[in-house]
């Protein structure tokens, strides 16, 4: 099993009340199909798209105390794997209340992709930023590496000894502050430099520079990464149904209605003008 992607099987009963029973009957009594419910399961009858894609909902049951529960159903056709992708921070809730049926085959896996922690993906590289390091604690770690300094009086080049902290008195400070140094190895000697002086900082190792931009990506994919993708294998022959239901965090609603009053003038119940008598509640 690679580091990089962790397989984890899972099996979880699902906390909605009756949805297991509901399937046997053919329905959860209170939940509200989606438009074309019973058209979309005949169409991918004659597709087979639920196979290697994902599982269309059928239904939805919304509860008042800030949850839903989904309802997916499909065909898939021999050995196929469904693809399904939640939002990242409401994974844990929705792999704990999952339910995955397979009519006429096996359930084969459940799993997903669980990428390493990003401290120590960013500990990998050659300079490690995991810990919002300032720049010369970052220049600390590139001892030995080439750079090349430019302060107001101009530029130097050379290879980084570390760096130090002098006390020096700053302003009014009734005490001295600490001020870090580089040193560098020149062809003249060692120099040491303020950092207080220095304007830019360029690494003239365009390997170690691929690093650190390496590790700045890492850092960019992992707060654009909102999502994860959950891999359900079913194993079997042939074509047959399948159902998954899951339960997930959803805002808190209440319900309307509109009743509509016939007039006792017209038979079929509608005005003049193909209305009734509404009103709101």
């Amino acid at each position: 099993m690679s580091t990089s992607k962790h397989r984890a099987l899972i099996t979880a009963i699902l906390c909605v009340s009756g949805l297991a029973a509901g399937w046997a009957h053919g329905g959860v009594e209170e939940g509200a199909s989606l438009p074309g419910g019973r058209g979309g399961v005949e169409r991918a009858r004659n597709s087979g798209e639920a196979a290697d894609s994902t599982l269309p909902i059928k239904r939805i049951t919304l509860y008042r105390s800030g949850v839903g529960s989904f309802e997916r159903r499909g065909r898939v056709e021999g050995d196929s794997t469904v693809h399904l992708k939640f939002s990242t921070d409401q994974i844990n809730d929705i792999l704990k209340s999952m339910v995955v049926l397979d009519f006429g085959g096996e359930v084969a896996s459940v799993g997903y992709g669980s990428k390493e922690p990003l401290s120590r993906r960013l500990a990998s590289f050659g300079v490690d930023i995991s810990k919002n390091p300032s720049v010369e604690q970052i220049l600390g770690q590139l001892r030995g590496s080439k750079a090349t300094i430019t302060m107001a009086e101009g530029q130097v080049s050379g290879t980084i000894l570390g760096v130090e902290y002098r006390q020096e008195a700053q302003g009014n400070a009734h005490e001295p502050v600490n001020v870090p140094y580089v040193n560098l190895l020149t062809s003249t000697g060692i120099r040491s430099i303020s950092y207080r002086s220095v304007t830019n900082v360029v690494l003239d190792d365009k390997e170690l520079n691929d690093e650190l931009n390496r590790a700045l990506l890492a850092l960019a994919e992992h707060r654009a990464d909102r999502t994860k993708v959950v891999d359900i294998g079913f194993r079997g022959d042939g074509g047959r149904d399948v159902a998954i239901a899951y339960v997930n965090e959803m805002p808190v609603w209440k319900t309307s209605y509109r009743l509509v009053l016939p007039d006792p003038k017209v038979k079929d119940g509608l005005g003049k003008n193909g209305g009734g008598k509404g009103g709101g509640g």
